[in-house]
C-alpha cells in the first residue's frame, strides 16, 4: 500500500470570492474557501475524509507526480503542499483489538437504536461505532 500519511499537493484556483481547491490525482476531493485559511483548513478535512474512505474500501490511493503537476498549472492556480489529519488517519490504518465495553445510554434512544439496526441489517456495537468515527472525524 502507498503510504498515505503525507504531504500532498493541493491546487488553490483563485477565484472572484475565494478559492477553488482541489487534489489534482484524486478524482472528487475539492473544496473551497472564501479566504486562503479557510481553503486550508476545508481542503485538509476534505483529504482526510477522502482518504479515510479509499482506506474504509480498501482503495489504492495512486501515486502523484509532483512535476506534471506543477507544469499542468494555469496562471490563476498555485501548489500548497497540505498534510492530512495524522491522528485519525493513523486510527483507520492501525486495527486495534475490539474491547467490549459497558454503557449507559437513555432507553427511548436504545429502542430507536434497535431498530435503525434491523433497518440497516447491523449490530447496536457497529453502528455505534460508526458513528463516533463520523464524530471524531
Amino acid at each position: 500500500m502507498v503510504e498515505v500519511i503525507k504531504d500532498y499537493p493541493v491546487v488553490f484556483e483563485k477565484a472572484v470570492d475565494g478559492y477553488g481547491i482541489y487534489v489534482p490525482f484524486l478524482d472528487g476531493c475539492v473544496s473551497y474557501g472564501d479566504t486562503f485559511e479557510e481553503g486550508v483548513k476545508n481542503i485538509k478535512e476534505a483529504l482526510t475524509l477522502h482518504l479515510s474512505g479509499m482506506i474504509d474500501y480498501d482503495e489504492v490511493v495512486p501515486e502523484f507526480d509532483f512535476e506534471e503537476i506543477r507544469k499542468n498549472l494555469a496562471e490563476n492556480k498555485f501548489l500548497v503542499f497540505i498534510e492530512p489529519d495524522r491522528t485519525l488517519l493513523k486510527g483507520l490504518l492501525k486495527k486495534g483489538k475490539v474491547k467490549r465495553i459497558n454503557i449507559t445510554i437513555d432507553e427511548y434512544l436504545l429502542e430507536y437504536t434497535d431498530l435503525r439496526v434491523k433497518e440497516l441489517n447491523t449490530t447496536r456495537s457497529a453502528l455505534i461505532e460508526s458513528g463516533l468515527r463520523a464524530i471524531l472525524n
